[in-house]
């Protein structure tokens, strides 16, 4: 029987073992060093989320506007519920069972600032409900555009 080690040197095998964990400390390496400011931190319709502008609206400044429009009412007032639950930040942020429905800073891509600004009344929310006023709608997009903050 052959011995595995015939025809190696011993820094060879060292080498053999050693380059595979060069490799992947090198590649930690670079990564810690370039991602651990949040400037460099890319999501999805926010490809510099550098924090909120000056004049951002907080999640506290629309969270009455859901609350009085969409959670009171029953619709999505209940973070057992199947659909969007409005009643807290974390519950809009992690959206409907269809996905996410605020895109920070891009509220045009945002399924919750298309469908309360919809005129569409089959598509519109809330449904069965007056329109939110243009105030309201203005501020909803305002927030999502100024990166959605809580």
């Amino acid at each position: 029987m052959r011995n595995l080690h015939e025809g190696h040197s011993s820094s060879g095998r060292i080498w053999s073992l050693l380059a595979p964990m060069t490799a992947l400390l090198f590649i930690i390496a670079i990564q810690w060093a370039g991602c651990t400011d949040k400037e460099y931190i890319i999501s999805p319709g926010n490809p510099v989320d550098s924090g909120p502008s000056p004049n951002a609206l907080h999640y506290t400044d629309v969270k009455p506007i859901f609350d009085a429009n969409c959670v009171i009412s029953g619709c999505h007032g209940s973070p057992n519920q199947k659909n969007l639950f409005l009643g807290s930040y974390v519950g809009i942020m992690t959206g409907s069972i269809d996905g996410p429905v605020v895109i920070p800073r891009n509220s045009a891509g945002s399924l919750l600032y298309q469908r309360i600004s919809s005129s569409d009344i089959l598509l519109r929310m809330p449904q069965f409900s007056p329109p939110l006023s243009a105030g309201q709608i203005d501020s909803i997009k305002k927030w999502i555009d100024d990166g959605a903050f809580e």
